[in-house]
């Protein structure tokens, strides 16, 4: 699969404060965080547009960390002997049987049953830590924002750099944010609720690496 450089046609956002971006619950921080998520559509159909020939011919795009992002492309554009359409058809096949149907679509009925597929497969303990910066962390990761203030708000805000123990799978569920997950932070056990999709399993190349990174691919391009 081909990697291309992400967009740095990125939003800018104003600076957070601690009541801004964070919601405590019983000592359990829910961040709000689903800018990221549209952001992420967004980038794609700009970058896209520098490229009308190919621009249709794309299949999957999987948001990567790292600012980086991955293009699969159709059938019509691949040649077939370098197996990347094979790719495809058997990420497909992974997730219809998830569902047991071929309706791929991210939607609520979808959501609930990815689920129960993730709860029954996920192995504990499961380390996550952030697949890219935070949507409060942007204007200090790839912007001008003060570097003591970024310290200072990490303390109460989860990082994309911080490493979390996967506790259990919320359930509340919205396809704006798909599957919300609380996680708890190991190096001060501060919880926190996050979406999935914005998250990556530690130990790459894990059972839980590929049972999560599935789940980003079907739940970024499948809406």
């Amino acid at each position: 699969m081909s990697k291309s450089d992400k967009s740095k046609n990125r939003s800018r956002l104003t600076p957070p404060s601690d009541e801004q971006n964070v919601i405590e619950i019983d000592e359990t921080v829910v961040c709000k965080v689903s800018e990221r998520t549209k952001r992420a559509e967004n980038i794609f159909p700009d970058f896209l547009g520098n490229f009308p020939e190919i621009a249709e011919k794309v299949k999957l795009i999987k948001v990567l960390s790292n600012g980086e992002f991955e293009v699969i492309f159709d059938k019509e554009l691949i040649d077939e002997e370098n197996g990347e359409f094979n790719k495809i058809e058997e990420f497909e096949k992974r997730i219809e049987l998830i569902f047991k149907n071929k309706n791929l679509e991210v939607n609520e009925k979808n959501l609930l049953l990815y689920m129960e597929y993730l709860k029954k497969n996920i192995e504990l303990p499961c380390h996550l830590t952030g697949s890219e910066d935070f949507e409060w962390e942007e204007q200090y990761v790839i912007g001008d924002g003060n570097k003591k203030e970024y310290e200072r708000l990490k303390k109460t805000n989860p990082s994309y750099t911080d490493t979390f123990k996967f506790l259990k799978f919320n359930g509340y569920i919205n396809e704006a944010d798909g599957l919300l997950v609380d996680v708890q932070r190991t190096t001060d056990r501060k919880k926190f609720t996050l979406p999935l999709s914005y998250l990556e399993v530690t130990e790459e190349g894990s059972v839980n690496y590929q049972l999560l990174d599935d789940y980003i691919i079907w739940f970024v391009n499948y809406r």
